[in-house]
Order: C-alpha cells, then structure tokens, then sequence
C-alpha cells in the first residue's frame, strides 16, 4: 500500500471549526479525505485555550503557533506555517494570501507543491485600510502567480483572475449540509419573544462590506416588520456607539451570539426569511447556509451573490427596492423561493461534492510541473506563424470569459 501524500492546511484559526468558511473547510477537508491524504493542520494559540487544544482531530496533526490567524499577525501566521510546513508536508494548502510573499521562495527553492484558495477580492473590501488594502492587492498577485493550482470560491471571480493574471482558476465553494434546522424550545421562546411573529434574519459582522445602513433605515419606515441582526460583536463599545441610533428602534433586535452556537442556529432557522446585504466578492458560508435551511434570500445585487443563488433569490440594488421588496412580500413567494434555495444547496452545496473537487485539486497538483494558463501556448504565436503551420484557424479561438 502506496504512503499517504501529506497536505498542510495553513491559513485557518485551526480545527475544530469555531468560526467561519475557512475552519469549516479545514474540519470537512479532513473528515471526508483522511483516508486519501496525511493532513495537517495550523493553528492558532488565540482561539483554543490550553484545555481545548488537542494533539490530533480525525488523525490530522494540529500543531499550534502563539499568533492570531487574523489582521495583521495573519501575515506572520501564515509565513511561520508555511516555512514550518515546507519540512514536513508535500502540498501545501495555503487559504488566504496574506503569506503569499513567501511563495516565491518556496517555489524556486522547493519542490513542494502550492495550492491557494483566494479568499474573494479581499483587497476590494472597504473594512481595509489603504496601505492594507495594498498588501493584499500585491499578495494576491504572488498568490496567484507563484501556486501550482489556485482556487477560488465563486465563479464570478474567475474572469478577474483570467484577465488580470492569465490564470485557470478553479473554482469550488463551500458545503452547508453539516448544518440543519433547530427548532426553538420553550427556554427560547421565553427569552425570545420575536420567536412568536415572523422576522426577518440579518447576520452582522461590521458596518464595512454591508448595506447595513440601508437597511436600518428602511427598517425604520416599516415599524410592523421584524428584524433580527445577530453578530459576535454586537456588545462591542465602540460599535454599540455606531449603532445606537437603530438599537432605539423597536422592531429591529440586536443580538450577541457567535456563528454556529445553538442559540445562533435556531434564531437563524426560523426566520421568515434570510437577509443577505454583504457587497463582498465570494460565496458566503453564512449565505449557502440559509440556502441550506430552506430560507427564502433576499441579497444585495451584485454578481456573487446571483451567482450562489443561480439567480433564483430576490434582489435588492437600493433602499426603494428593498423597501418594495419587504413590503410586497406574500407567504406562497417566500414559500417557493425557499424551496429553490434548499434544492440548490442540496445538489450543489455539499461537503461530500466539495471534497471531491479537492481530491481531484490536490491529485493534479502532485503531478504539476507549470501552471496551466488561461490561454494555450499558441496564443502567443503571430497570425503569419499560425498560417505557416497550418494552424490559422487558431487565432480566433475565444476564451471562456469572452464567451460569457
């Protein structure tokens, strides 16, 4: 029997998932392929006390650094566990580019191989200062320059990256079927009362990337519609002081949980339906996982998010759309658009699909010697080389962005 190729999994707050899409993925990653690959997996000292830190997860190593996976320590992280990744794994699954700068030297210097999940647009997003917002703009360009194989999350990125960087992106997404429907118990209801009526669900983590402010303010015209906004944030002072203007308003409800905690769930579940107002690039777990539940979606209209919802959700492009929207809205609509959803999320959203697609990823990146660009090599031969080889018909071959 052929040794397992071993797979570092580096850019995550670590396993097992206590937050977003990336620890997900990490956790389903080595649930659904450990039998194909030797994972291991890095993470952060931050998010696991000393109680909580395990030597393994499902036979992946989990090895611990004393920084944060996130803002600026995210750099150093990613670049201490990647060197530290060089010596022991043959593929190195890098999520995010905060590390990219290192990739070079890895590539030049190693033969291991790089795989890199780009995490949207992640220099676009206004949350980001600007000498930030420029670092990850150049980082994504050695991200993607320097890995065997990139990925990313959402098919209306892979026209960026093949037209910025005559990059193949793949693209592959999350799963939702770890989550399913809680429904409230009589604790719930007594401390929830909004439980009782129907109630839209606004998921928050910011003012930035988020039409959050829009929709406050048609909240505010509608005082007989309900809006629940939950966060892990919400409690923050200096966001409470931003705030405070809508916390007076009496159908809008502020709740502290954290993603994933039961509480979180069952409020989530059993909203009438998913508000989505994010304006970010990429496929949104969060999202993908109201799909999951069976929510109708109204999202914000931009590309990505039509592009998860197959256009099938409502959509939103102003405050008098969505006012429109959320006044208009008919119990056999929302019953009908949520069906769509959660047969979207069950034919495509799913962790055992998604975790095939890696297998297939990491297999190829093995065997890779040269990226595979978006253009074949004959693209870059002149007209009159074409027609002396016979090839002219060549020339006026469309790639798939010019096609669409």
């Amino acid at each position: 029997m052929s040794k397992k190729k071993r797979v570092a999994i580096i850019g995550t707050a670590g396993i097992p998932a206590t937050r977003g899409g990336f620890e997900m993925l990490a956790e389903q990653l080595v649930l659904n392929l450990n039998d194909q690959f030797d994972f291991s997996v890095y993470c952060s000292k931050k998010n696991y006390d000393k109680a909580r830190r395990q030597k393994s997860f499902n036979g992946a190593r989990l090895r611990y650094l004393p920084l944060s996976a996130n803002g600026v320590q995210s750099i150093f992280y990613d670049s201490l566990s990647i060197l530290h990744a060089v010596f022991f794994s043959d593929i190195l699954f890098v999520m995010g580019v905060a590390g990219a700068w290192i990739l070079p030297f890895v590539k030049f210097l190693t033969r291991k191989k790089i795989v890199v999940l780009v995490n949207g647009i992640e220099w676009k997003r206004t949350r980001w200062s600007r000498i930030a917002r420029w670092y990850l703009f150049w980082a994504e360009s050695k991200a993607i320059k320097y890995s065997h194989i990139d990925i990313l999350d959402n098919e209306s990125i892979q026209d960026y990256t093949a037209l910025r960087y005559g990059s193949l992106s793949r693209v592959v997404e999350y799963g939702a079927d770890h989550i399913s429907k809680e429904e409230p118990g009589e604790q719930h209801v007594n401390d929830f009362e909004f439980l009782k009526k129907p109630y839209a669900f606004l998921d928050f983590d910011g003012i930035g990337d988020c039409q959050f402010r829009m929709v406050m303010d048609v909240y505010a015209k509608l005082p007989g519609k309900r809006l629940v906004v939950v966060g892990n944030d919400c409690s923050n002072p200096a966001l409470k002081k931003q705030l405070a203007k809508y916390e007076a308003l009496p159908n809008i409800d502020f709740l502290d949980y954290g993603w994933g905690s039961s509480v979180y769930n069952v409020i989530k579940g059993n909203a009438a339906f998913y508000l989505y107002a994010c304006n970010r690039a990429g496929t949104e777990p969060r999202l993908i996982e109201a799909m999951r539940l069976g929510l109708p979606v109204i999202a914000f209209n931009i590309s990505y998010n039509r592009t998860t919802t197959q256009h099938k959700a409502l959509f939103f492009g102003n405050a008098s759309e969505l006012e429109t929207l959320i006044s208009g809205l008919k119990l056999s609509e929302l019953e009908t658009i949520g069906e769509k959803m959660q047969e979207l999320a069950g034919r495509r959203y799913t962790w055992s699909r998604i975790a095939k697609l890696y297998e297939g990823i990491f297999t190829e990146a093995l065997a890779a010697r040269d990226k595979i660009a978006v253009n074949p090599k004959f693209a870059k031969l002149s007209e009159d080389k074409l027609l002396e080889l016979g090839l002219g018909h060549l020339k006026h071959q469309q790639s798939f962005f010019e096609k669409r």
